[in-house]
């Protein structure tokens, strides 16, 4: 049988995974249900959106195995757009603009002022690299409170003037999730996997009429 296609696509911030099948792989469903082979399309359906529920949960994961990232917001910034009978596709839609250095790693992690200030702050972003040095040009990264929220974020001078200031930024929930390297090429076999088993799972429940 012709495997169900998945596709990653990242255009403008936003990620898109998605699982197709084609006329190819619902004829041969049919063929494998013999006199049941109206019931093709609908276990179409359900295979992909189950797989791409759960592929949704694997690159939650491993997002988070990868990167030091502390309040993920994953499931508020991915939606999950499913298949219908008259269009066998489901999507994994991810948004949202770059996360705030501070939600990473930063050392030290407390804010300290006066002569208790570090001489340098370090950040890490992947959980496999070392801490990186937070200095630029002609300027060193330093953790503020802000007045306005009290919120504590990482910073950095603009010019040689103590004002103004401006937050350091790293990568978004997209940039993580679509990463090639540490999430998706890890988890795609496995999701792969995951279809196929769902694909004979639901062909076995009709075939032993628990559904119809």
């Amino acid at each position: 049988m012709k495997r169900t296609k998945t596709g990653l696509k990242i255009s403008n911030g936003v990620i898109k995974l998605s699982f197709r099948n084609d006329d190819v792989t619902v004829k041969a469903i049919e063929k494998r249900l013999g006199d049941m082979w109206p019931a093709a399309k609908k276990i179409t359906r359900w295979v992909l959106n189950d797989t791409a529920k759960k592929a949704r949960s694997l690159l939650f994961q491993n997002a988070k195995k990868s990167y030091t990232i502390k309040t993920a917001t994953f499931n508020r910034t991915t939606k999950l757009k499913k298949a219908t009978k008259n269009r066998l596709v489901a999507v994994i839609s991810v948004t949202g603009k770059s996360n705030q250095l501070k939600g990473f790693t930063v050392t030290p992690a407390t804010l300290k002022e006066g002569t208790a200030r570090p001489e340098v702050y370090k950040a890490k972003v992947v959980r496999a690299n070392s801490p990186k040095q937070l200095i630029g040009k002609g300027s060193k990264a330093f953790l503020v409170r802000f007045p306005r929220t009290g919120g504590v974020g990482l910073v950095e001078r603009t010019g040689k003037e103590r004002y103004p200031i401006k937050s350091l930024y790293s990568l978004s929930d997209p940039q993580m999730i679509g990463s090639k390297i540490r999430v998706y090429k890890i988890v795609k076999p496995e999701i792969h996997g995951i279809l196929e088993r769902e694909l004979e799972r639901q062909i076995g429940r009709v075939l032993r009429g628990e559904v119809h």
